[in-house]
């Protein structure tokens, strides 16, 4: 049955996903480029296209790798550490200052890039070639590419069979 004219149908809205959904997933290689740039995938371009980012060593003591945060991961980040009921006052802030001083922020320019600044780069050894793991948790961490068999073994190493089988994934 016909109901009359259709109406034009607009340009679908961006799916922007927030803190809470938000999932970085698998390993990239990639090049630092030299205006301190690296190239994400399309598939964590896509995700969040249009949002701040922040940078940071990680982890923030003795870091061996960048973790790139979006600002509203950043921001619940920032949140739990104001409410975690185990850190003493003085402690809290200790640990948000040293996030605000060693932090950069940045966005991803039009073809896809996010910053990193060459301060951060140097910090934790960042040459040409890096790879790009998901942080799982709402961020992605930038490795240098020469370390990145080690840390994926030393982030294998830290697991033990018996926590693996206590989530059902041993």
């Amino acid at each position: 049955m016909w109901g009359g004219p259709k109406r034009a149908e607009g340009p679908k809205p961006v799916k922007t996903e927030t803190a809470s959904n938000l999932q970085f997933r698998g390993e990239f290689p990639a090049k630092l480029d030299s205006g301190w740039r690296v190239s994400l995938p399309k598939v964590w371009r896509d995700r969040c296209p249009e949002v701040d980012w922040v940078v940071v060593p990680w982890p923030l003591v003795d870091p061996d790798c960048l973790a790139a945060f979006p600002m509203d991961s950043w921001d619940r980040l920032h949140t739990e550490i104001m409410v975690n009921g185990q850190l003493t006052p003085g402690g809290r802030q200790q640990i948000l200052d040293l996030l605000a001083r060693r932090s950069f922020d940045t966005r991803i320019d039009k073809v896809g890039r996010l910053g990193i600044g060459q301060r951060l780069a140097n910090q934790v050894g960042l040459k040409e070639d890096v790879v790009l793991a998901g942080g799982g948790r709402n961020y992605i961490r930038i490795i240098p590419a020469e370390r990145y068999v080690e840390f994926d073994r030393r982030s294998v190493e830290g697991l033990s069979r018996e926590t693996l089988k206590q989530i059902g994934l041993a």
